[in-house]
């Protein structure tokens, strides 16, 4: 018998909700399933409840301290939420590779979500990755945010049997075009009238390509004065040191480091142009937060991007410096095309990516599972 919304408990399984894409779509998930019914409770594995990203207060939030208390006692108590849920969906390898390796008999439905094309640096990472690769076959269903993402798994070796693809979504009331909040986000970094900004909001990380982009903007500013390049993202505090920046240049660099969810809709209003230079990405938010701002994106063809920009915006190879260069060129000297990628990417995201979408579908999708089983 198929269940309707209200009948199903669901168990949301993260490290934390602080800072990256995939955390920002939990927090936008569970208050959406919450909302149309589900029984929600989040589980962080790591995270404390509070921190980064908020959630309505009627989701239960569980810390399981993973790194701060007896790991074998934190992983006991994800079995017990697990055993008393009927769907559990879990997010990053690491929440997919735990999930897997002590699931409960009892648990109707497992669904892994990957959110990424690919294996980030560090060793957690990698350990993590080839944890959940050994374990895939236990998860029923997989959502992820892109088609690629879903391929690059699959060629890794993973056993996906069944798997959707549903793409990100933003609330576009939040991200908009704003003179008042551009204004505030100008002035909380000091860029003047004149400047042209160009930001690359990304935590700092081997994948995310801050060197490319560095080297880039140095290129630029032999010839064009007034650009103004601005990083935010854990890490990018003192950015200009971080990539040995020449002094006569160090200005033009602004690293605001973490920042939180409340600040990035005026940051983002702030910039001229968005850029996304990362080798490898499966939906990346900051691209669609800036294309419902507005703004104008560069971005590379990786992950759901170029499905994501389409003519609204410019897409480049990953690791091309050559065609970085010639794209900020561009835009950064024609306002009037900014002006008009910026109204085609608005209106791209309202047709295509509204959060409410989302919710709706992935709503729909669990439902069905869980009606299933």
């Amino acid at each position: 018998m198929r269940c309707s919304p209200v009948d199903v408990k669901i168990l949301l399984v993260i490290g934390s909700l602080r800072g990256g894409g995939a955390e920002r779509m939990v927090a936008v998930l569970a208050d959406g399933l919450k909302a149309a019914g589900m029984d929600v409770d989040l589980a962080l594995l790591n995270g404390r409840a509070g921190e980064g990203y908020a959630v309505d207060s009627d989701v239960a939030v569980h810390e399981l301290g993973l790194r701060r208390t007896n790991p074998l006692i934190a992983i006991f108590r994800l079995r017990s939420l697990m055993a008393a849920s009927e769907v559990v969906y879990s997010f990053l390898d690491i929440g997919n590779a735990l999930t897997a390796m002590v699931r409960p008999a009892q648990l109707p439905v497992l669904v892994w979500g990957i959110r990424f094309a690919g294996v980030e640096s560090g060793w957690r990472a990698r350990i993590a990755f080839r944890l959940a690769r050994t374990f895939a076959s236990r998860a029923d269903h997989c959502i992820s945010n892109s088609r690629e993402a879903l391929e690059a798994y699959g060629s890794a070796g993973f056993s996906l049997s069944d798997s959707v693809v549903i793409f990100n979504g933003i609330d576009p009331s939040v991200f908009r075009p704003d003179p008042a909040a551009r204004a505030r986000g100008r002035n909380s970094f000091g860029a003047s009238q004149n400047d042209v900004v160009v930001g690359l909001f990304a935590r700092v990380n081997p994948v995310k390509r801050h060197d490319l982009f560095v080297a880039a903007a140095l290129r630029l500013l032999e010839r064009q004065s007034d650009l103004l390049f601005v990083f935010a993202g854990r890490g990018s505090e003192a950015i200009a040191d971080r990539f040995d920046v020449p002094t006569r240049f160090a200005a033009r660099f602004v690293g605001l480091g973490e920042r939180s969810g409340d600040d990035l809709p005026a940051l983002i209003a702030a910039l001229d142009v968005h850029v996304c230079v990362s080798d490898i990405e499966g939906f990346p938010n900051s691209v669609l937060e800036a294309m419902a701002t507005g703004v104008p994106c560069i971005a590379t063809r990786v992950g759901a991007t170029a499905e994501l920009i389409g003519d609204a915006g410019v897409l480049i190879d990953p690791g091309d410096e050559r065609g970085l260069i010639d794209a900020l060129a561009k835009l950064t000297g024609d306002p009037d095309l900014r002006a008009t990628l910026g109204a085609s990417a608005r209106l791209r995201v309202t047709e295509r990516f509204d959060q409410r979408r989302m919710i709706a579908a992935t709503l729909e999708v669990l439902n069905g599972w869980a009606g299933k089983a």
